[in-house]
């Protein structure tokens, strides 16, 4: 699945978004920083209590992601060691 969001050089938008660490779906910021176009820093969310914690489900994330220079790259959530295996992926096009 790819979704895509649009921002102005110099904008920031916080989204959310849910990773799976326990099957190794995260996304992949280091990526996306070495482009140069924009910078994104992750802030986890907290855990909700440990007596509705379900084992191998996904978990929400908040993005910080901030729009350096014109230019698009994908933000997707994958395996590390398989990235051919994109859970989903956001374009983000700055402008």
């Amino acid at each position: 699945m790819t979704s895509q969001i649009s921002l102005p050089k110099g904008f920031v938008l916080d989204i959310t978004q849910k990773e799976n660490g326990s099957t190794g779906y995260l996304f992949d910021v280091d990526a996306v920083n070495a482009s140069g176009i924009v910078n994104i820093t992750k802030h986890p969310l907290p855990m909700p209590p440990s007596d509705e914690i379900v084992f191998g489900a996904s978990h929400p994330v908040r993005f910080r992601i901030e729009a350096l220079k014109e230019g698009k790259v994908n933000f997707a959530c994958l395996q590390p060691w398989a990235k051919e295996n994109v859970a989903s992926n956001i374009e983000i096009i700055v402008t």
